[in-house]
């Protein structure tokens, strides 16, 4: 073999790793901690899961002041005080509001809206979109998730990165794309102690 064969293969190996990897890089990380509402979000994460007793290592943050084209479910690591990760996410078709960035929220059975709120990451299941997880909501805001069947799954047509084009919408559930779901369902079964998804806005 060639020294060029195998500096080109090497080349080669060293882009497919990158491509697949979906660690955020320091500067995307530092751009995205500009939000201080994310920060301000942790900080009270943090307080009611160590009350609680959950995961108060990592969290799970959705943002929905973010347009859904753009990543606006991230992964925060608070050993590292850090974004760690992030993709797209759903919100609710009848959180929708005449077609604009604006939405609005609901509790309630059959209204199809996001609920915002605090979710405790509950046992995995395979249903109608493969791989999913029961959320159970923690707040009045939310406290009908269970009954409404709102839970963290995937969407195989759903695309992993930003392109430009507004994200799937879905009934009230927080809905992603395959690939992002086994990286969160890492994080979920390695935990021993239940996760937390926020929901905010």
């Amino acid at each position: 073999m060639s020294k060029f064969f195998k500096f080109f293969t090497l080349l080669f190996s060293c882009f497919i790793v990158s491509s697949i990897n979906t660690q955020v890089s320091p500067a995307e990380i530092n751009e995205d901690l500009k939000n201080d509402r994310i920060n301000l979000e942790v900080k009270k994460l943090k307080e009611f899961a160590l009350i609680h007793g959950y995961n108060s290592s990592v969290f799970f943050l959705i943002d929905l002041k973010i347009p859904s084209k753009k990543y606006r479910f991230f992964v925060y690591d608070a050993q590292k005080n850090s974004i760690v990760n992030r993709g797209l996410t759903s919100h609710g078709s009848g959180s929708v509001v005449d077609g604009t960035d604006i939405l609005k929220f609901s509790n309630i059975s059959g209204s199809l809206m996001t609920s915002l709120g605090k979710y405790e990451i509950q046992g995995k299941y395979y249903g109608q979109f493969g791989k999913a997880f029961r959320l159970r909501g923690l707040d009045k805001t939310n406290n009908n998730a269970l009954k409404r069947y709102i839970v963290l799954h995937g969407y195989r047509d759903a695309w992993e990165k930003e392109n430009g084009t507004s994200f799937y919408l879905s009934w009230g559930c927080p809905m992603v794309a395959p690939p992002f779901l086994e990286l969160l369902d890492d994080y979920i079964s390695n935990s021993e102690k239940p996760l937390l998804l926020h929901i905010f806005y």
